[in-house]
């Protein structure tokens, strides 16, 4: 009876001893899905930017540097600007909660000195720097979507910039076309006022005839 009791407690300390390896294990693995994740989303986010960027080619229509009837760009510019920054902030929260983690549970249990078997240690070491790869990689992942967002904030700019200089030119032209108008619209009243002395001269003659 005292030999069952005794391996049931060492069974138990070994469970007892391994739930912060049981518990960096699945956030490790959350951490690693969570990554990938960031990664596919950056990857989404820059194809978008990527097809703006044609724009800056000379041999483009200019078309491309306007904006259409439905607000194409300007709406997938606010998207893109919005949608960055949440995701920047997410990714940080992410890390940052990481960092704590870390910080109270994981770095006191590798420094402590009580009876923790040393291939238990060696196992959270391992399994921590998998953590901290896909970490590392969130942290790119960040400064990714940093440099996202400035540059879709240049582009929405850089897009209202080239229309209010196309809407200029267009309202130059068009007081250009009116100056033209008025000046045929004040030749027209010119001969006709030259037709009226004309007929006023002309009339009283008719009739003397």
């Amino acid at each position: 009876m005292r030999d069952i009791d005794t391996e049931s407690t060492h069974a138990y300390n070994i469970e007892a001893r391994s739930m912060q390896l049981i518990v960096l294990d699945l956030i490790a693995g959350a951490l690693r899905v969570i990554s990938d994740d960031w990664d596919s989303v950056c990857e989404h986010a820059e194809e978008t930017l990527s097809s703006t960027e044609k724009i800056f080619n000379n041999t483009v229509d200019d078309q491309l540097l306007f904006d259409d009837d439905m607000f194409s760009s300007s709406r997938k510019y606010s998207w893109l600007i919005t949608s960055l920054h949440d995701f920047e902030a997410t990714v940080s929260e992410t890390i940052y909660a990481w960092e704590q983690y870390k910080s109270q549970y994981i770095r006191p249990y590798l420094e402590s000195e009580s009876l923790v078997p040393i291939e238990e240690k060696i196992s959270v070491r391992r399994t921590l720097c998998e953590a901290e790869k896909a970490v590392q990689n969130m942290r790119h992942v960040q400064k990714q979507f940093v440099r996202q967002h400035a540059q879709s904030l240049a582009f929405r700019d850089g897009l209202i910039a080239a229309s209010s200089v196309r809407e200029s030119k267009m309202s130059t032209a068009l007081a250009a076309t009116s100056y033209r108008l008025a000046e045929t619209s004040t030749r027209l009243a010119e001969n006709i006022k030259l037709l009226t002395y004309v007929s006023i001269f002309y009339l009283p003659l008719s009739f003397c005839v």
